[in-house]
């Protein structure tokens, strides 16, 4: 399955993994478990059809298509990223705008 079929939550999983190499630090980096990072793995694995990380002496290292798809996953949840600190602003006061139109209308 595609990189650009993943959600937001998978990339964000995907790249904490992928940076990290272990499951336990990317669980930290993203603030949940290490039994829901894990289960996010298996979901990924699934998905891309491939292991994507495989224990190595302790480590994991990443397959050849983790390696394809790290890059542009990290630079898509950068960008997912920037667009939702934007986007959340504008909407919060784009709907304030909206409302004091309506209560005004009414008037």
């Amino acid at each position: 399955m595609p990189l650009r079929h993943a959600t937001l939550h998978q990339l964000r999983v995907f790249d904490a993994l992928a940076r990290r190499r272990s499951v336990t630090r990317a669980a930290e980096r993203l603030g949940v478990t290490q039994p829901a990072t894990s289960a996010s793995l298996s979901r990924l694995r699934r998905h891309f059809g491939d292991e994507l990380l495989v224990r190595d002496k302790g480590c994991y290292q990443l397959t050849a298509l983790a390696e394809q798809l790290a890059e542009p996953a990290g630079e898509r949840e950068i960008r997912c990223d920037r667009l939702g600190r934007v986007a959340v602003p504008a909407l919060e006061v784009g709907g304030h705008r909206q409302a004091a139109r309506r209560r005004s209308a009414r008037a």
